[in-house]
């Protein structure tokens, strides 16, 4: 099943959007450049400071939506949903859209962290159903890192 446009895949972690190009999930998975799981146990095997916290074992994947649903769908593992967003502004009602969908699934996320959210004005109106108020620090123009 390809991998693009506004469905998206979710993976890594994270949610990616590529509205270039359609690229079929096997060639992200097959990709271990984009495979975060390798450096993120091996920093967690290496560092006794850090290893003493963590008794699991990162998975970097990415999934369609419909097959992301399927897999966590009355999940009880913790679920991160990290998105390269690039303006929480003029994307938000579609992340809204997406985690109320995901919630509907019977998909339990437990965080969302957000980057590269830009200037947030009105962070009062950005609220999801279900999550805390948005933690975030505005850098003035370009960057920022959101957590709900």
């Amino acid at each position: 099943m390809p991998c693009g446009g506004a469905a998206g895949c979710v993976g890594g972690g994270g949610l990616y959007f590529n509205t270039e190009d359609s690229v079929s999930l096997d060639t992200l998975n097959a990709d271990l450049s984009l495979d975060a799981s390798n450096s993120l146990n091996s920093y967690i095997a290496d560092d006794e400071n850090v290893s003493q916290f963590f008794k699991t074992h990162i998975k970097s994947t990415y999934f369609d939506t419909d097959t992301f649903i399927n897999k966590f769908k009355n999940s009880n593992i913790p679920l991160v949903l990290s998105i390269k967003i690039q303006s929480l502004n003029s994307k938000f009602i579609a992340l809204k859209n997406f985690v109320l969908g995901l919630s509907n699934s019977n998909v339990p996320i437990d965080l969302i962290i957000l980057q590269e959210t830009w200037e947030i004005k009105y962070p009062s109106q950005l609220v999801i159903p279900g999550f805390q108020s948005l933690v975030f620090r505005n850098r003035g123009r370009g960057g920022g890192s959101d957590f709900m």
